[in-house]
């Protein structure tokens, strides 16, 4: 019995799977190419296919730091002689404020504010007789300079030292006020203490050298402290010590050069202690995980003045070898101590000098010693 075409027709038309998927491929092949050109202008565009964009990672965390004690103080060096400095002698300035200028981590900078002050009342406020602490807006550039020209009036102090814990740039050191130009401090501070020294314009000698003895030494914690050593040895001082780059190791260094300093050691030993209390550079390494501190390096370097050394310099000692003699321009006249002999004269600044043997009257210039060791930078003479 045949079956009606009806019939025929209900029944379902089978398609393998692989002849869809080519169905499926012509078809949009061709809806494709029926579609205008984009370079005609006309009819849709369709947008470039673009990656999704991943919104950015939280910032990693900091970790905590290192946990590194200080050195136990060495044994204490006792005065190597008879004209040793007494509390009496000694005023001893530091400067206190790393939370003024701080972008961010205030509560590890209030905690450093707070051990430092501690620690260097702890362990140096007894011995000295005038110790002064500039402290926040007390610690202006200005009120430093006042400061530090009072205690070169008074003739009871023999030796002035100056503590720092500020933040610090290549050059520059940031009091309260803001950034300062560390070759600027030290002309001005240079040019205040010789002025108070000139007697009817003319410069006394014997009041420069009596001064200038005063100024002793300069422990920065501040970072790049090693670019500012230059300055504060042409500003008068017989040594600075700071940190290469981003000074980050202060809760083990700190304490540690000032145990040691108060204990008797010479500067450069007290510096030298510090440097090795944190052995392996663990808090160098931790605050490299800060973008911010990828310059972390807080290996501290000594400069001493023209005739000074980092050894001859100690907690106990006042007295230089140099004897400034004249500013630039001027007439430097060297003392005649009756047997005739050349003098060793430096004349420069900011760590470049030029050395030779004179006696009696010369003028400090570039003509009279051959060169200019550091153009564009005033200089000075002194002698030994």
């Amino acid at each position: 019995m045949i079956r009606p075409s009806s019939a025929r027709a209900r029944r379902p038309l089978r398609v393998g799977g692989g002849a869809v998927g080519l169905m499926v491929v012509v078809g949009f092949a061709a809806i494709w190419l029926a579609l205008p050109s984009p370079a005609a202008g006309v009819g849709p565009q369709l947008p470039p296919l673009q990656k999704p964009k991943l919104p950015p990672p939280p910032p990693r965390p900091m970790p905590p730091p290192p946990v590194i004690p200080a050195l136990p103080p060495p044994v204490p060096v006792t005065c190597p002689g008879s004209e040793c400095l007494t509390r009496n002698d000694r005023a001893l300035v530091f400067l206190n404020d790393v939370v003024t200028h701080a972008s961010g981590f205030e509560l590890l900078y209030k905690f450093l504010e707070r051990s430092g002050s501690t620690g260097v009342k702890g362990e140096l406020g007894l011995h000295y007789r005038q110790f002064q602490e500039l402290y926040r807006s007390d610690s202006s550039s200005e009120n430093f300079r006042g400061v530090l020209s009072a205690l070169l009036a008074d003739d009871s102090v023999k030796a002035i030292d100056v503590v720092i814990s500020f933040h610090g740039s290549d050059g520059n050191l940031w009091f309260y006020g803001g950034k300062t130009n560390m070759g600027e401090l030290a002309r001005d501070i240079r040019a205040r203490w010789t002025a108070s020294c000139r007697r009817n314009g003319v410069l006394d000698a014997d009041c420069v050298m009596r001064r200038q003895r005063k100024l002793r030494i300069v422990y920065s914690a501040a970072c790049y402290g090693a670019s500012h050593a230059s300055a504060w040895i042409d500003a008068g001082f017989a040594a600075a010590a700071g940190a290469v780059g981003v000074h980050t190791d202060s809760a083990a260094s700190f304490p540690t050069f000032l145990n040691s300093w108060r204990s008797g050691l010479s500067f450069a030993d007290a510096v030298d202690r510090a440097n090795r209390a944190d052995l392996t550079h663990a808090y160098d390494t931790w605050a490299k995980l800060n973008p911010t501190w990828r310059d972390a390096n807080s290996t501290r370097q000594t400069k001493a003045a023209p005739g000074e050394t980092n050894q001859s310099i100690s907690y106990f000692r006042a007295t230089r070898q140099d004897r400034f003699c004249a500013e630039e321009g001027q007439q430097c006249v060297i003392p005649n101590d009756g047997g005739g002999r050349l003098r060793h004269v430096t004349y420069g600044a900011m760590g470049q000098y030029v050395e030779r043997s004179d006696m009696g009257t010369f003028e400090c210039s570039n003509q009279h010693f051959g060169r200019d060791p550091i153009p564009n930078v005033f200089k000075a003479c002194w002698f030994r």
